[in-house]
């Protein structure tokens, strides 16, 4: 059963991902690990159980969530 709720993704997600695309370099993303895990992570990985959990429920079968992250938008 999924054990999380999802309320939706922070609006600084645009603004992240927008600035991830520019600075897609280890460092960069190492000083925004935090705000990674905070306006990109733990949302997706609450939508993503929320959603597997639906999903078997309505085929019976079993789904694993997967998150990626592309800066390719």
């Amino acid at each position: 059963m999924a054990n999380q709720s999802f309320s939706g993704f922070p609006t600084d997600l645009a603004v992240f991902l927008a600035e991830l695309k520019k600075n897609n370099k280890k460092t960069w993303f190492d000083n925004n690990r935090a705000r990674y895990q905070t306006v990109y992570r733990s949302p997706a990985k609450a939508f993503s159980e929320i959603m597997a959990y639906e999903l078997q429920k309505l085929t019976r079968i079993e789904h694993t969530p997967k998150i990626f992250v592309s800066t390719a938008i």
